[in-house]
């Protein structure tokens, strides 16, 4: 078996087209990844690699006659928990899991996660005492809530979901490539959802050449999700090439980025700073045109992202009753023997046993918001949904009026990941103080609410510091490949320049 086993996806398929490894090679090393780094806490269920023989089998054949479905054929891929397919309880897949398979990916298990996807520190499992360990540093956190994918990202390849940063964030803690596609490129058939107008599904990849093919593989419209559309049949939308993929390049002379003063914040620390100054530097000096711009809506992105968003959760999480769906308490056992046998005793009961803290947090903001307490039934909903209105309609026309093909911004505050015992001990983190991890949320909650594309990109400017660091590139609603383009581009540059991550 080769000794080294490439972490992208073109370096695999390279060696695999060669004949210098073997697809049974690859799988026998992301189980022996699996079992070694077990202790980071990365994987709630494991499928049994005996399952995959025949799938292991027919992948090496089509290698062998030069005949691969895919660049993720007999590539074994990992994906969060809040996914179905078959093969653990559920007996269908989601589609963009049936899209993996049928293009010859392996699915090897399910990553550990912030409980519903609620929670941006991988420290909020069903199981909180399975919290996921950075793999660069095991004392500190991966980021969350797509923690366990980003973890087993460092060694190979997974699919994750993204709220308002849950693929961004964890990335940017373990120095991975993400995109967060535009709403309603990807079908969210067979997710279970958190927010259901923000939710999208994203990829996390060691490099970008990976993000592009794993979202042309999972993107295209879904008959079981009446939000994933065509959208090569859009017409009322700028630029119609830059919906689909096509072949020409892009340069970054004359690239317009658009510099937004509201990302100047206090409490960007000096690092994520200079490296947005640094950014601006050698994009001016490849001959991008940087236009000054503001958008001064966005200071109210996290308050109405904190209204809509609990709502929602509070909507979708009401059927988990324990009489439908979720954990159950069978009648007449001992451990439903209380005094009160009534239906509301059992359903709060249940839901009191099997939500997490975090989960319990967000669930009871959202019906507190969407109580008769208020004047007016769902005011502040109603209210949060138009201040989003308001939003998209002002970024579209910074984007249009300045004719902006990118905007970058920084991912999060802070030099580094926090320390899990720091957050666990410390009364001002926030386990104690949840506004805490609110806050690192406000880079990343923007292109949730807006619908729009983002990929993070990874920078490891100083080996001084033991985690990279990283920037976001947003694009405009629609223009995936196109933001694709630019991320190449620019990972070309990185590498030009010696602040690539080494892989």
């Amino acid at each position: 078996m080769a000794t080294n086993i490439p972490r992208t996806l073109k370096s695999a398929q390279q060696l695999l087209r060669q004949g210098q490894i073997r697809v049974s090679d690859i799988i026998d090393q992301a189980y022996s990844n699996i079992q070694s780094k077990s202790h980071l806490n990365a994987f709630v269920n494991v499928q049994d690699k005996q399952k995959h023989a025949q799938q292991i089998e027919e992948s090496q054949k089509r290698y062998s006659e030069g005949k691969q479905l895919s660049d993720i054929d007999g590539l074994p891929i990992a994906i969060k928990h809040t996914f179905i397919f078959q093969g653990f309880t559920p007996n269908i897949d989601a589609t963009v899991i049936r899209k993996l398979k049928q293009n010859g990916a392996i699915i090897v298990g399910k990553t550990n996660m912030d409980e519903f996807g609620m929670g941006s520190l991988g420290m909020y499992g069903y199981n909180d005492k399975k919290i996921t360990r950075n793999p660069i540093d095991e004392e500190y956190i991966a980021g969350g809530s797509s923690s366990g994918s980003a973890v087993a990202t460092k060694s190979g390849y997974s699919l994750g979901t993204d709220t308002g940063g849950s693929v961004s964030y964890p990335a940017h803690c373990c120095g991975l490539y993400s995109m967060k596609p535009s709403y309603g490129r990807l079908s969210r058939f067979g997710q279970i959802l958190y927010s259901s107008s923000n939710d999208v599904i994203g990829p996390m990849t060691n490099s970008s050449d990976d993000l592009e093919s794993l979202f042309d593989i999972m993107q295209g419209e879904d008959s079981n999700d009446s939000n994933c559309i065509n959208f090569s049949n859009i017409s009322k939308i700028r630029h119609q090439d830059r919906l689909t993929k096509n072949p020409e390049n892009i340069s970054l002379q004359n690239l317009r980025v658009g510099i937004v003063q509201e990302f100047d914040i206090a409490e960007l620390d000096n690092r994520n700073r200079t490296i947005q100054d640094n950014l601006k530097s050698i994009l001016k000096d490849q001959g991008a045109q940087l236009i000054n711009v503001q958008i001064p809506l966005i200071k109210y992105a996290l308050p109405f992202y904190f209204t809509l968003v609990p709502a929602e959760a509070s909507s979708n999480l009401s059927r988990y009753d324990g009489i439908k769906y979720g954990y159950q308490i069978p009648i007449g056992s001992q451990a439903n023997t209380s005094a009160k046998q009534d239906l509301f005793d059992y359903i709060e009961r249940v839901r009191s046993e099997a939500f997490g803290i975090n989960v319990k947090r967000r669930v009871l903001l959202g019906n507190f918001l969407l109580s008769s307490r208020f004047e007016d039934y769902n005011e502040k909903v109603i209210e949060s949904q138009r201040v989003r209105r308001l939003l998209i309609q002002q970024y579209c026309k910074v984007m249009e009026e300045n004719q902006l093909d990118i905007i970058i911004s920084p991912v999060s505050i802070g030099i580094e990941p926090p320390k899990i015992n720091d957050i666990l001990n410390d009364n001002k983190g926030a386990q104690k103080n949840p506004v805490f991890e609110y806050k690192m949320d406000y880079f990343t909650a923007l292109p949730n609410c807006l619908g729009i594309p983002a990929i993070t990109m990874p920078v490891q400017e100083c080996k001084t510091y033991k985690f990279p660091s990283s920037f976001m590139i947003q694009g405009y609603f629609g223009e995936d490949y196109h933001l694709l383009k630019i991320a190449k581009e620019l990972d070309s540059l990185l590498r030009i320049n010696k602040l690539n991550v080494e892989i």
